[in-house]
């Protein structure tokens, strides 16, 4: 029964590792005064699909957001493989932005054609998919894990950043296994006891 009981213990640990959760930031920190905390975008970033989509959600500039066109994250040997929105991308490695810092990668959207018909992460969220899934993406020596450059109509550019700032919103397996693991133990703890008496 101790046997049984151990190996019990076992599965339930191994089903609690391993479970990666969804992270939404806001990135609304931008490196042109005119933008800084007058602009958000969401960043839902999830390790387990491999994916980081992003879209404009408000601002209070009288500047409109024409499209996302660049993604930072640092996350070095793992590369945007496709975007949603557009088959012509590059990936260009290692990228400076000059208030925020190094990231480890840079994902540019090369628009076809240009012109303002291509609003990418404005109108409709923009999903970049990595080459492999990732546990989190770190933050880098000024404190940021993710940029984005965002066009204006004007030709105003900006990029933002997330500012030392996440929200985390574990996925419900996060939350409910621990607590069922410990439910589990002592349910197996109180049926030997009875046992035993």
């Amino acid at each position: 029964m101790q046997k049984m009981l151990g190996v019990g213990i076992l599965a339930i640990i191994l089903f609690m590792v391993g479970t990666a959760g969804a992270e939404t930031i806001y990135l609304t920190k931008a490196d042109n005064d005119i933008f800084d905390g007058k602009i958000s975008i969401q960043a839902d970033l999830n390790g387990e699909k491999g994916t980081i989509t992003v879209q404009c959600i408000s601002h209070t500039t009288s500047y409109e957001p024409l499209r996302i066109n660049n993604l930072y994250y640092n996350l070095a040997s793992n590369p945007v493989v496709s975007v949603d929105c557009e088959k012509n991308i590059k990936n260009k490695g290692v990228a400076t932005i000059t208030d925020f810092g190094e990231f480890d990668n840079l994902c540019v959207i090369k628009t076809q054609g240009g012109g303002t018909s291509n609003t990418y992460g404005v109108t409709d969220p923009i999903t970049f998919t990595l080459n492999e899934s990732y546990t989190s993406i770190p933050s880098n020596v000024n404190g940021h894990s993710i940029a984005v450059h965002v066009l204006f109509g004007d030709g105003t550019c900006t990029s933002v950043t997330n500012g030392n700032t996440n929200n985390n919103i574990p996925e419900f397996p996060t939350m409910a296994l621990p607590v069922m693991a410990i439910l589990g133990i002592l349910f197996v703890s109180q049926r030997e006891r009875e046992k035993k008496e």
